[in-house]
């Protein structure tokens, strides 16, 4: 079973890579950026796609594993989730006479997906549903298409889940992994097509 979820991400991000250089030039977008995202509380397939000319906004979309509790082995099994966020460039900057430009930027978006929470480990998975937040960085490195980036993320979710506890009831509360582990960066590294 748990191979069957390697593969089924491995396609997921090939069809990423075939279709995204295409995407970029079909429509209008100026500039267009794939990639992974990296955390102890993620796992993500990423793309950025820039659609404004002074490039002061842009949309990212992810696609990803929830990881939380595997590595301490509370949980056996990732949860999956799909976010999009809107974000706003606030601050551009540049360092060793532009051999290395940078971006500030803070966004908002939604989250939806399947997985465990903190506050009911040894219970049942369930859906997420809810808003997210962001804060982060993007550096571009000249002569180069790679970028990284570091990123603060907070999930404003709930958790809906049907409770083996209290007879099969469904239960809702706040998606707790969302905001105890808003403060835990995410390492994101992008390669620019355009």
């Amino acid at each position: 079973m748990y191979k069957n979820r390697k593969i089924a991400l491995l396609c997921v991000v090939a069809l990423c890579c075939l279709i995204t250089p295409s995407f970029a030039q079909d429509s209008e977008i100026k500039v267009l950026r794939t990639g992974v995202i990296s955390s102890y509380k993620e796992q993500n397939v990423s793309i950025i796609a820039s659609s404004s000319k002074q490039e002061n906004t842009f949309n990212v979309f992810n696609l990803g594993l929830d990881t939380y509790g595997m590595f301490s082995y509370k949980s056996r099994l990732p949860g999956g989730k799909f976010s999009f966020s809107h974000d706003t460039i606030f601050h551009r900057g540049g360092l060793d006479d532009g051999q290395v430009e940078y971006i500030l930027y803070v966004g908002a978006g939604f989250v939806g997906g399947y997985g465990k929470d903190f506050s009911n480990m040894k219970y049942n998975p369930g859906a997420i549903l809810g808003l997210t937040s962001s804060v982060g960085t993007l550096v571009a490195f000249k002569g180069t298409n790679l970028e990284l980036g570091l990123d603060f993320t907070a999930q404003w979710a709930i958790h809906i889940r049907k409770m083996e506890e209290k007879n099969g009831l469904i239960g809702l509360s706040w998606y707790a992994n969302g905001l105890i582990y808003a403060l835990v960066p995410q390492v994101c590294i992008y390669y620019r097509f355009k």
